[in-house]
């Protein structure tokens, strides 16, 4: 039950950590459609990493016992994410010249997890650099058939994506 405490308040302190920039963001590779993915893929854990290593803003609403756990969960978080990043790997680039591509990806859910999403990068060719153009997942509700997965609508078209089996990331709906 402590552990889970901890894991709740670590939470809500990640979320409201004022920015520090103490981690260098990567250079951006944007050459190719699947360097400008493994570059987005760099920037968001640098990100990670820099968030983690943030100043506490909620640290005078706590004891110092609470302020300890806060402190031991921290560390443990920041260790677990410098030691083992997300796994996320390039399926396929599909190049459609002249100017786009679709780069097609597995990415884990979280640290830990043995959950696979599968991402589509639609990429567009800009000035010499490529650039993300959407970028689609596999739904979440149906797991990418398209189809309602229970109660009395089993079977039929998806009311998360429609039917498509991937949803962007970026719209509210399709």
């Amino acid at each position: 039950m402590k552990q889970l405490f901890a894991a709740l308040v670590l939470s809500l302190i990640c979320c409201a950590c004022k920015p520090a920039g103490s981690v260098a963001r990567p250079h951006a590779d944007m050459s190719s459609p699947s360097g400008t993915v493994f570059s987005v893929w760099a920037t968001t854990d640098a990100e990670s990493q820099r968030r983690l290593l943030d100043r506490n803003v909620l640290e005078p609403f706590f004891s110092a016992d609470v302020k300890a756990k806060i402190q031991e969960a921290k560390t443990m978080q920041r260790e677990k994410a410098r030691i083992t990043p997300l796994i996320r790997k390039v399926d396929q680039v599909q190049e459609q010249p002249p100017d786009r591509a679709l780069v097609i990806t597995k990415e884990q859910s979280y640290h830990g997890s043995t959950n696979f999403n599968t991402y589509r990068y639609a990429m567009l060719l800009v000035g010499g650099e490529w650039k993300i153009d959407d970028v689609v997942r596999e739904c979440y509700h149906c797991d990418g058939t398209g189809k309602e997965p229970y109660g009395d609508d089993k079977g039929s078209k998806c009311k998360e994506c429609k039917g498509l089996g991937f949803k962007s990331v970026f719209a509210a709906e399709l």
